[in-house]
């Protein structure tokens, strides 16, 4: 073989195999960062998330916040509404337990007792939406909490990601 043909096929070898490590550093890399976002769940196995995953996550909780946040909306709006029929209520029993308005003894005490039965459905009903809408402010908040603890595991891998880019450039520099 010629001088030329064997200083050329060195050569080759040399990018071939640089080629190789490259591909393997980049599987290794591949293989951290599947491995660097770990899910743990209440009685469950820890889970280690790709990066599709994660966003797939935030994505799911970005709906799940607009969804709650409708809801709560929806039960302010409904809590609002029946604040309005109980001073209702207790406005048309005050008028109608007034004596100058009674018709008959017992007429008055039936509505009055209607009244204050409609008023203690009312106020329970108002209660349990107010217990509702604070569940949903708390699932709102954990959510919140949870999707920017993701995003910060995110931006730790990015940077992570980039730290071994520029350090493997570095060496590939070095090598020329």
């Amino acid at each position: 073989m010629k001088p030329d043909v064997i200083e050329q096929t060195i050569e080759l070898n040399k990018m071939m195999m640089a080629l190789q490590q490259q591909q393997q550093q980049q599987q290794q890399q591949q293989q951290h960062a599947t491995e660097a976002i770990v899910m743990h769940q209440e009685g469950m196995e820890p889970v280690a998330l790709t990066n599709d995953q994660v966003i797939g996550i935030i994505q799911t909780q970005q709906v799940q916040v607009k969804t709650l946040t409708a809801m709560v909306d929806n039960l302010n709006r409904e809590k609002a509404k029946l604040e309005q029929m109980v001073e209702y209520i207790a406005t048309v029993n005050g008028s109608t337990a007034h004596p100058s308005s009674l018709n008959s003894g017992m007429g008055s005490v039936v509505e009055v007792d209607k009244g204050t039965r409609a008023l203690s459905a009312c106020l329970c009903d108002l209660h349990d939406r107010d217990e509702t809408i604070k569940k949903l402010k708390g699932l709102y908040m954990k959510s919140l909490i949870d999707s920017n603890e993701l995003r910060t595991q995110i931006t730790d891998l990015r940077n992570q990601l980039q730290e071994i880019q520029s350090v493997r450039y570095s060496e590939q520099m070095n090598r020329r």
